[in-house]
Formats: C-alpha cells, structure tokens, sequence
C-alpha cells in the first residue's frame, strides 16, 4: 500500500468535508456558486472513494 497516497486522499477528505461543513451551515443563503462547488466536491468525493477501492482496497462508508 502506498501510505503516502493513502495521506493525502485522506486530507483532501478532510478537506472537502470542512468545506461541506460550512456549505450546510449556509443552508438558503448558499447561492449558485456555493451549489456548483458543492457539486464539483462531491465529484471529487466520488472519485476518491473509486480510488481508494480499485488500488488499495479499501471501502469508505456510503454517503448518507
């Protein structure tokens, strides 16, 4: 397992969660630019967790 990539994907889940974090404490006032974000962090979300699975092996809980 390559430890080092295996840090860095879980920053950058640390990150997007902040990021998240503060999206929702937005709730209604979040404008479009804060939805497309979003978007573009659950994309990245989307792909890390596929790369977690295919080259580590490892499975992160589902998005509720």
């Amino acid at each position: 397992m390559n430890e080092a990539r295996i840090t860095a994907l879980r920053a950058e889940l640390r990150a997007i969660h902040l990021a998240d974090v503060l999206y929702w404490a937005k709730g209604a006032r979040a404008d479009r630019t804060d939805r497309a974000e979003y978007r573009l962090r659950q994309n990245l979300l989307l792909e890390i967790r596929c790369e977690l699975k295919e080259d580590f092996g490892l499975i992160l809980p589902a998005a509720e």
